[in-house]
């Protein structure tokens, strides 16, 4: 079975559910004013037999717009609801390749951290030794006033 949404809004397609699916809703249009935008989403959802709940995730800050949603003849579907505060995991509604990204960034910033980590440690061991080395008893004589010339010299 499925279904076509055009969503512009945070929805769920029913109150009573068997399972919950999280949708992707990628922009497809989008039409640019002087006063703001107007955004297009659209995504498809293959759903087995059953009552189900569909979660789609958006920053909707300015107002209450809920999403058309449509399917094939004969099947129900629930009013749409706008719901508040609903966790989403990272990377939950990734496409592979943003997945791959998001793997490859998380691999460079260990490998930063664990580079950092190193630093860290030479840094405690440099101030270790720092610390055990008496100070110089000899007191430095003052340099000369007419110090330049001896060091271009």
């Amino acid at each position: 079975m499925r279904f076509t949404l055009s969503l512009l809004a945070l929805m769920a397609a029913s109150a009573a559910h068997a399972e919950e699916f999280q949708l992707r809703a990628d922009i497809t249009e989008a039409t640019v004013f002087l006063s703001g935008a107007q955004i297009r989403r659209s995504a498809t959802l293959a759903l087995p037999a059953g009552d189900h709940r569909v979660l789609l995730a958006l920053h909707n800050p300015d107002g209450i717009i809920l999403p058309e949603v449509s399917g094939p003849d004969g099947v129900e579907i629930g009013i749409p609801t706008l719901l508040r505060n609903i966790p989403v995991a990272e990377g939950a509604l990734d496409t592979a390749e943003q997945a791959r990204a998001r793997d490859a960034v998380q691999l460079a910033q260990d490998a930063v951290q664990e580079v950092q980590d190193q630093i860290d440690l030479a840094d405690t061991a440099i101030r270790a030794v720092v610390m055990q080395v008496p100070p110089c008893p000899v007191k430095q004589a003052p340099l000369p006033r007419n110090w330049r010339p001896l060091v271009q010299k």
